[in-house]
């Protein structure tokens, strides 16, 4: 039980840190989204609170809140779509290395 539970708990470590990365890039490339993000999560504002100091209408706040999920679900689907292109490249890097120290 202990050690499912510990590697349990890496695997929320690590897709935290995914997310934070996510959420990093978001920060850059979609400012609006990370301010509805950051003053929802962080600073635990309610969706009314938020659409008043931004001086939108709550339904704008909670697509804003939806997008944010979508973007960082895309983030999160294309970073893995990228470590396994790495690691496929990687097994056939692999595999022409062995391939080529044995004589044909």
């Amino acid at each position: 039980d202990f050690c499912l539970s510990r590697g349990l708990g890496d695997v929320y470590k690590r897709q935290a840190e995914e997310v934070d990365k996510a959420v990093q890039e978001m920060e850059q490339a979609k400012r609006h989204l990370y301010a509805t993000v950051y003053d929802y999560y962080l600073l635990d504002l309610g969706v009314s609170e938020i659409a008043r100091n931004m001086g939108k209408g709550p339904s704008t706040i909670h697509a804003h809140l939806n997008q944010a999920d979508q973007y960082i679900d895309h983030w999160l689907q294309e970073q893995q779509r990228i470590r396994e292109e790495r690691e496929a490249l990687a097994r056939g890097r692999e595999y022409m290395r062995r391939a080529g120290s044995f004589p044909p």
